[in-house]
C-alpha cells in the first residue's frame, strides 16, 4: 500500500511541476505578443489583433516562418496555449496572427442566409473573408 501512496506523490509533483511549467511558458508568450489596431475599410470598423513571434524571430532575419490566422484573439491564454502546442506538435516555430472578434464572433462568422432551428442566422463572413485576405494579410 505504501507503494501506491508514494506512486501517488510523484505523479501529482510531477502534474504540479508540469502545470508550472506549462503557466511560465504561457506567461512568457503573452508577455511577447504585440498588439495591433488596423482600420478596415471592408468591414467599416478598426479591428485589433495580436502577432505572437517566435523567439529567434530577430536573431533570424532571413528565416521564413508559416504564419498562422485565427480567431478570438482576445482570449490571450487560448492563443498562447496554441502557439505553445503548435510549437510542440508542429516542430517549428511560426507566426501567430490571432484576430479579436470584438462580440461580434456570430456576424463575421457566419455566411449571409445561414438558417439554424429554422431560424435567420445570417452573418457577413464574406466581409470578414475579405478583410483578411485584402487588408490584413498584406498588413502583416
Amino acid at each position: 500500500m505504501a507503494w501506491i501512496k508514494n506512486l501517488l506523490a510523484i505523479g501529482i509533483l510531477t502534474a504540479a511541476g508540469f502545470s508550472l511549467t506549462l503557466t511560465g511558458a504561457l506567461y512568457l508568450i503573452e508577455q511577447d505578443a504585440k498588439s495591433y489596431t488596423i482600420a478596415s475599410i471592408k468591414m467599416g470598423e478598426s479591428r485589433p489583433y495580436r502577432v505572437y513571434l517566435p523567439s529567434d524571430y530577430k536573431n533570424s532575419p532571413d528565416k521564413n516562418y508559416l504564419v498562422i490566422y485565427t480567431v478570438d484573439g482576445e482570449r490571450v491564454r487560448n492563443s498562447s496555449l496554441a502557439v505553445l502546442s503548435g510549437r510542440m506538435v508542429a516542430g517549428q516555430d511560426f507566426i501567430l496572427v490571432a484576430i479579436d472578434m470584438m462580440g461580434k464572433r456570430e456576424r463575421d462568422l457566419r455566411r449571409t442566409g445561414a438558417k439554424a432551428f429554422g431560424r435567420d442566422t445570417s452573418g457577413q463572413s464574406e466581409k470578414f473573408l475579405n478583410f483578411i485576405e485584402h487588408e490584413l494579410i498584406p498588413n502583416i
